[in-house]
C-alpha cells in the first residue's frame, strides 16, 4: 500500500477487515470533524458484525488524533466507550462476519456482501468458509472483461463462499448462473450471502451439491457455455477428478472454463498444467506476479503469492486423463 488514501480506500479496507497494522499510518489523513463522523457511522455499521474489530480501529484511531492534537468527536468516542465494543472478544470459531467487496462493472460500482469465517479452516479443516484471494482476482477479471460471459450460462465449480457466482450475478453480465461445490455445509452460508445480495430465490440462480467426476449423481449434468473457478487447483490429487469433470461438462457443449490458480506450490502447478496439456489447449490469459502491488478496489496481503488465470478450450481428446503414476 503506497500514496495517500482517501475515505472511499479506507472504508472498503474496513469492510473486507484488513489488519489496522497495514493502514494505521493514514489515520492522520482523517482527522476533520466531518471525517470522524463519517467513520463513526461507517464503524457502527460495522459493529453488527465485528465489534471486536471495531475496538481495534476506534483505539488506534483515537490514539493518533490524540497524538495529533485533533479534538476526538464525541460520538466517535461514545461509540468506542460503549460496553459492547469496549468489552467485545475476537470472534470465535462458532462466529461469522460479514465482509463487502467492491469491483467495477460497467463504469459502475458493484458492492458483493460475504457471510464468512475464516477460522473454521483450521477448526474442521474446511476451506470454504472464507474468501480466497483468487476468487477476488477472477471476480474482478470477469466483470472487467464482461464480453467473456456476456449473455452466458455460467456454472461455477467448487464455489466455496459463492463470491464469483454471487459478483456475476449481481453484475447481470451472464444470462444465468449456477454455483456448485462438493460440500453440502456450505450452502447454508451460501444462502446467507445470497439474502444479503438480495439474490434469494433469483430466476437466474441455481445451487446444487456436485461432485468432480461422479456421473452416477441424481442431478442431471446441465447444459453451460462456461466453466469458472477459483482456487480449486490446490491439490495435485484432485487433478484426475477435477479434468474429468471439466471433459464431461465439454462433452455436453460447455464452450470454455477460466480457472484461476494461486500459485501456492509450484509442482502443483507443473502438474496442473501437464494434466491440461494432455486433453485441452489452454492459455494462460492473466496473471499477477506480485497482487499486493495492484491498484485494486480489493487489499491483496503482502506476500501473496503469483495469480494465473487459465482459459482451457478446444478438447484434445475424449478420454479423460490423469495424473501419471
Amino acid at each position: 500500500m503506497s500514496g495517500a488514501m482517501d475515505f472511499l480506500q479506507l472504508s472498503r479496507f474496513l469492510n473486507q477487515r484488513v489488519p489496522i497494522i497495514y493502514y494505521k499510518q493514514y489515520l492522520s489523513l482523517f482527522v476533520s470533524d466531518e471525517l470522524q463522523q463519517r467513520i463513526c457511522t461507517l464503524i457502527n455499521d460495522i459493529s453488527i458484525y465485528n465489534r471486536y474489530y471495531c475496538k481495534l480501529f476506534l483505539k488506534q484511531y483515537i490514539m493518533v488524533l490524540e497524538s495529533d492534537n485533533q479534538e476526538v468527536n464525541e460520538e466517535l468516542y461514545q461509540l468506542y466507550c460503549l460496553d459492547s465494543i469496549l468489552n467485545s472478544v475476537e470472534l470465535s470459531i462458532n462466529d461469522f462476519d460479514i465482509l463487502s467487496y467492491s469491483f467495477k462493472c460497467n463504469d459502475t460500482l458493484l458492492s458483493v456482501k460475504i457471510q464468512e469465517n475464516p477460522k473454521v479452516i483450521s477448526g474442521h479443516n474446511t476451506t470454504g468458509l472464507r474468501t480466497w484471494e483468487a476468487a477476488v482476482y477472477l471476480s474482478n477479471y470477469l466483470l472487467q472483461n464482461e464480453h467473456l460471459v456476456q449473455n452466458s450460462s455460467v456454472l461455477e465449480l467448487g464455489a466455496g463462499t459463492g463470491l464469483v457466482s454471487i459478483s456475476l450475478l449481481k453484475s447481470k453480465v451472464p444470462s444465468s448462473v449456477t454455483i456448485t461445490d462438493g460440500s453440502p455445509n456450505l450452502f447454508d452460508n451460501l444462502n446467507a450471502s445470497l439474502n444479503l445480495n438480495n439474490l434469494a430465490g433469483n430466476d437466474n440462480l441455481k445451487c446444487h451439491q456436485y461432485l468432480w467426476g461422479h456421473q452416477e449423481t441424481e442431478w442431471a449434468l446441465p447444459q453451460v457455455d462456461y466453466l469458472v473457478g477459483a482456487d480449486i487447483t490446490y491439490d495435485s490429487s484432485i487433478l484426475e477428478d477435477l479434468l474429468t469433470t471439466i471433459l464431461d461438462f465439454f462433452r455436453h457443449g460447455t464452450k470454455a472454463a477460466f480457472i484461476a490458480a494461486t500459485v501456492r506450490n509450484e509442482s502443483t502447478v507443473i502438474d496442473w498444467e501437464n494434466v491440461l496439456t494432455k486433453s485441452f489447449h489452454w492459455k494462460v490469459i492473466d496473471e499477477c506476479a506480485m497482487p499486493e502491488l495492484l491498484n485494486t478496489n480489493y487489499w491483496y496481503k503482502p506476500g501473496t503469492p503469483e495469480i494465473k488465470i487459465y482459459k482451457i478450450s478446444n478438447q484434445v481428446t475424449t478420454n479423460p486423463i490423469g495424473l501419471e503414476q
